[in-house]
């Protein structure tokens, strides 16, 4: 986390750290330079791979809808009434991920393609997965992170609500499912042992 000095993500409910919006990556501060020097290791090892000629799908800022990572756009519930500050959000998000594609650009990496890795919408008060959408020059893949269940039922049942799907496919990008697993009933941890028997879904899913 470039605001609060250390290299956790996880750090739960976190779009204010230290008392800092996410927005202060956009302007002149000692975050934003932490930001870069993060931005700057990421640009050498994708060097590395371009040299070796490996591509790679990168999806910075993943599960930018929800609130539990810094990065978060519904931190404060904005994605609920879907005012002004979920626009404010919003675009914070948008410039932090279209910041971070063209400052590793510009370090002459081309071999990363650009993933937009949002939640997909649960209930009617979670954001929408295209909620602080860079805009198709920033994104050359979308995909979903689903923790609903494993078969295809509960899949398609998943990407059937909220608009889930036809968001994305009005984008005319390539779409994919980036992570995807059980989570009990109780929502109360992970099933591990389901998680675990997901191969013998992986039929069900192609």
């Amino acid at each position: 986390n470039p605001m609060a000095g250390n290299t956790n993500a996880f750090t739960f409910g976190q779009w204010e750290s230290n008392g800092q919006s996410a927005s202060v990556l956009l302007s002149n501060s000692p975050a934003r330079d932490n930001w870069h020097t993060m931005l700057d290791q990421l640009a050498t090892f994708f060097l590395e791979l371009q040299s070796d000629g490996v591509s790679v799908i990168f999806r910075p800022y993943h599960e930018g809808n929800g609130n539990w990572f810094w990065w978060g756009i519904n931190q404060t519930d904005v994605c609920a009434t879907r005012g002004a500050g979920l626009t404010t959000a919003s675009n914070v998000y948008a410039q932090i991920y279209q910041q971070t594609v063209d400052y590793i650009q510009s370090k002459g990496v081309n071999n990363v393609l650009w993933g937009f890795s949002p939640n997909f919408k649960w209930d009617q008060w979670a954001c929408y997965v295209d909620d602080g959408y860079p805009g198709a020059n920033y994104v050359d893949v979308n995909g979903y992170d689903i923790y609903y269940g494993v078969s295809q039922q509960n899949l398609s049942g998943s990407l059937g609500v909220y608009e889930n799907y036809t968001r994305f496919t009005s984008k005319n990008k390539p779409m994919g499912i980036f992570e995807f697993g059980a989570i009990p009933a109780s929502g109360d941890g992970w099933n591990s042992k389901t998680w675990a028997r997901s191969e013998e879904h992986t039929s069900e899913l192609q």
